[in-house]
């Protein structure tokens, strides 16, 4: 009989033998033809109501923008779909990948990369942020890095930050104007990166030419701010202590950048 002890030596041997067929953090030639594309970032918006019931105008939102990749895995936020269990070591498989710590994404196939570091002004229309390449094949994720130290138009006045946010707040009588300035280390991953991965791409099976524009929600990044721990007096105030971290942890999560190909 196949116990559990077993069961799980064999699929961790399957697995680590998976694993040696072949280095996939690379895009492959030979896995599909060569693309390119544009990438671009969307306007975020100027007005919105956070989820802890303020009102908030930005006035000035950059962002110093590093590389980007793009993989065929799927992100953090995806739902696997159902499929039959067709035998005990699958469904104990099944079981065992279920209870993974959530933080446990696995991208894939490297499919593309833009490269060009840069910094943009998320209030405006025009976001260009340069080209990349690839190979063909379904894109699912990405991974969003920050520029450190920033490049491009805005390098200057980012100052040695890759997020500037400033900005009215509003709930009843309460009312802040607030400066929030992030820098690198505040928003690096496990291995110390200025980096967010598993970040949401709406798959596609790119097979020419495009864009690739990625819509980052700033509104969420202030969901949780608690703008009445701001003084009055400050104009503008700046973000920190609880404010600060209360941004910060909510610049970290992989949702807040979405991905998506528009063929030419």
């Amino acid at each position: 009989m196949l116990t559990r002890r077993t069961a799980l030596a064999l699929v961790s041997s399957l697995f680590v033998s998976l694993l040696g067929c072949g280095d996939a953090s690379t895009p492959d030639a030979t896995t599909g033809k060569r693309v390119t594309f544009t990438m671009t970032v969307a306007p975020v918006k100027k007005t919105f109501t956070t989820k802890v019931g303020w009102d908030v105008t930005l006035t000035k939102a950059m962002v110093a923008t590093g590389a980007f990749y793009f993989f065929d895995g799927d992100t953090l936020f995806a739902s696997a779909p159902w499929r039959p269990v067709l035998s005990p070591l699958q469904l104990l498989w099944r079981v065992e990948t279920a209870h993974a710590h959530p933080g446990h994404y696995v991208p894939g196939n490297a499919k593309g990369e833009m490269l060009t570091a840069t910094s943009v002004d998320l209030l405006a229309a025009d976001g260009r942020l340069g080209d990349g390449q690839g190979v063909s094949g379904p894109f699912r994720s990405a991974t969003f890095t920050f520029g450190s130290p920033a490049a491009g138009p805005l390098a200057g006045e980012l100052a040695g930050n890759v997020i500037v946010l400033e900005g009215t707040a509003k709930k009843g009588a309460e009312a802040r104007t607030f400066r929030a300035e992030v820098k690198a280390d505040e928003v690096v991953d496990a291995k110390g990166r200025p980096a967010i991965e598993g970040c949401p791409f709406t798959e596609s099976d790119v097979q020419s030419e495009g864009n690739v524009v990625v819509t980052i929600d700033a509104d969420a990044w202030l969901d949780q701010v608690e703008f009445e721990l701001l003084p009055k007096d400050a104009t503008p105030a700046k973000l920190v202590d609880v404010t600060q971290s209360q941004l910060t942890r909510s610049i970290r999560g992989g949702d807040r950048y979405r991905f998506a190909f528009t063929p030419k």
